[in-house]
């Protein structure tokens, strides 16, 4: 009884080893069992398979001839030479077979021996290389991007966005998208995140960031939903193109444009004016002859009619200053350098006004004149000076009388302020315009119904050829103040 039991223990312990073996060998990792000489006593298939050899031949070999594939022996032989000293078992770190294998090695003590266990991890190593690639080509990219959870958290931002936002990764990551938004735009950015978390991509989408420091600049940004293989939205990528200087680029290529534009209809302005100045000459100086023909006549009658004659003395006198602006505009149009000489700042106000107040009179105008004393002595040309007060003082009358307002006060002022010499214009109208302050200098820039939008900018022109300035304010009282300033003579 006693020799069947132990016969039924030893087929009973073979089957067992049996078991063990099939159970070991159907393993997905390699395990080798070795004796404390290192030489196998037992290799699984798996093993076989991962270090290139057969589980016959290699029982009894020594770990050093069954991994004569592994290129880093040196290494492998370190190790286990320190766990044969006495030294700590552990990973032993990944080992390469071929070029396209990579194998994790690990060893621990066993009661005869060593017993290493063996995973192959080339798919794990390639996917780490691909998510090596990926990351450092998102850290790496031209373009700035940032990758958002679904209720808008910046989770990872690269380089070129930081870049871009000019601020540091740790006061952005955890932060919202919104923070990098103009707060105008909250709602706007709100509804792109909500589309994207429905599963829509939004293709260069023009709107506008802030950086950090509060600069707002304009983008064009492009969201893409994360989804994975369900069809779920797992995250936001968000990539950002700051188009600053295309932007730039075009609204300046737009004003040169605009500025041929401007100035073709401004040569043909001059063209026109030109020949106008030279048909309407004739009739001027025919109405000049009759003027001094008249005078004489008046003169010479028995009874001599004192008005009369002062009428005609200043019909005369106009149509001479008449003839001079044609001469000016005609000079001007050939581009010849007008004569200028000093001028009696004071003087030159004071006759312009004596020459418009007919219009003064008409439209119930209250003026006062404040000249300078001493008189400002300027070199100028003294018709273009006179054009350009001429419509200063018409603009502040036009304003006054197409308001309807009931206060018509012009106060013109002549001074010497800071080396120069200045006029200043001042009246009660309803003021300059918001919308066209910026601009009132521009050409063909105005709100009068049968304006060309031209005396202004001509009245600059003609004081930037003087070294002088023009400029305009609105007063806090109501109205409005066009200002000049003339360099004074150096005699």
């Amino acid at each position: 009884m006693v020799q069947i039991a132990m016969s039924d223990r030893s087929e009973l312990a073979d089957v067992a080893d049996r078991e063990f073996r099939n159970i070991v060998d159907a393993l997905d990792y390699g395990l080798v069992i070795l004796d404390h000489q290192m030489k196998c006593r037992y290799i699984n298939d798996a093993a076989a398979r991962q270090l290139g050899c057969s589980t016959e031949a290699s029982n009894g070999e020594t770990i050093w001839e069954i991994c004569t594939n592994v290129q880093d022996q040196r290494h492998l032989r370190d190790a286990l030479q320190c766990l044969m000293n006495g030294g700590p078992s552990g990973d032993l770190a990944s080992h390469r077979i071929y070029s396209d294998q990579r194998l994790d090695i690990r060893i621990s003590p066993s009661r005869d021996g060593w017993c290493l266990s063996i995973r192959d991890v080339s798919e794990y190593g390639r996917k780490l290389l691909d998510y090596e690639n990926i990351a450092a080509a998102f850290t790496h990219a031209a373009d700035p991007i940032l990758i958002l959870n679904l209720n808008g958290t910046v989770t990872t931002i690269n380089d070129a966005a930081l870049d871009t936002y000019r601020c540091a990764r740790e006061t952005v990551v955890g932060q919202s998208i919104k923070t990098l938004v103009p707060q105008d735009l909250h709602s706007e950015t709100d509804a792109l995140l909500e589309r994207c978390r429905q599963g829509e991509q939004l293709v260069n989408v023009d709107t506008r960031r802030r950086r950090r420091n509060g600069e707002v600049f304009p983008v064009l940004t492009t969201l893409s939903p994360v989804v994975d293989e369900t069809g779920v939205s797992r995250a936001i990528i968000v990539t950002t193109k700051d188009i600053t200087k295309l932007r730039d680029a075009a609204n300046s290529l737009l004003t040169d444009r605009l500025k041929l534009a401007r100035d073709a209809r401004l040569i043909s302005l001059g063209e026109m004016a030109a020949g106008l100045a030279h048909e309407l000459n004739q009739p001027l100086s025919a109405i000049s002859y009759y003027c001094d023909a008249a005078l004489s006549v008046a003169q010479s009658a028995p009874v001599v009619d004192a008005e009369l004659v002062d009428i005609l003395h200043e019909s005369y006198d106009q149509c001479q200053r008449a003839g001079d602006v044609l001469r000016s505009i005609r000079e001007l149009a050939a581009r010849r350098q007008m004569p200028r000489q000093p001028e009696d700042l004071n003087a030159l106000v004071s006759s312009t006004i004596r020459f418009l107040m007919p219009e003064i009179r008409s439209k119930h105008i209250d003026y006062r004149l404040s000249l300078a004393d001493p008189p400002p002595i300027v070199v100028v040309d003294r018709i273009e000076i006179q054009q350009v007060i001429t419509n200063l003082i018409l603009n502040g009358i036009e304003a006054m009388d197409d308001a309807h307002c009931k206060l018509r006060n012009l106060f013109i002022c002549t001074a010497i302020v800071e080396g120069e010499a200045h006029i200043s214009v001042q009246d009660t109208g309803p003021g300059i315009k918001a919308d066209i302050a910026k601009k009132l200098l521009e050409p063909f820039l105005t709100d009068k119904e049968k304006g060309l939008g031209m005396g202004l900018w001509i009245s600059r022109s003609i004081l930037e050829a003087h070294d002088g300035r023009l400029w305009t304010e609105n007063r806090t009282e109501g109205g409005a103040t066009f200002c000049i300033a003339l360099p004074l003579s150096a005699q």
